[in-house]
């Protein structure tokens, strides 16, 4: 067990294809999510999200989508370019929910249900 391990309290997945993130205006790609976090990935502009806001999580159809989450953006991390002829420059945001009521909660659980490759791609 190392670290990371210790501090999660939710196991962390993979996530389909098809899962996205709506933070300050700005639509990213969903990379992994939890019970109590999430990462995403975003095209740089000028800025940042928020370290703290509010964000919404969806895929597919209208009812797979969970708005208005509480969220603290707590690591960002440059993307490295698969080629150097690359001209999109991405960056990674990870982080962990605030609290939840009970109707985001259970969204996020049966969210969570539809994306999650819960095999063994488990994440730490």
């Amino acid at each position: 067990m190392n670290q990371f391990e210790d501090r999660r309290k939710h196991p962390r997945y993979r996530v389909r294809n098809g899962a996205y993130v709506l933070s300050n205006r700005k639509v990213g790609i969903c990379k992994n999510i939890s019970m109590g976090g999430l990462s995403f990935q975003y095209i740089i502009e000028n800025d940042h999200p928020s370290v703290s806001s509010k964000i919404d999580i969806f895929g597919g159809v209208s009812e797979n989508r969970v708005s208005n989450i509480p969220f603290w953006a707590l690591r960002y991390q440059l993307v490295k370019r698969a080629s150097p002829f690359t001209v999109v420059q991405l960056n990674n945001c990870a982080g962990c929910f605030g609290e939840m009521n009970t109707d985001q909660q259970q969204k996020l659980h049966k969210f969570i249900n539809l994306f999650a490759i819960k095999n063994k791609e488990k994440l730490i």
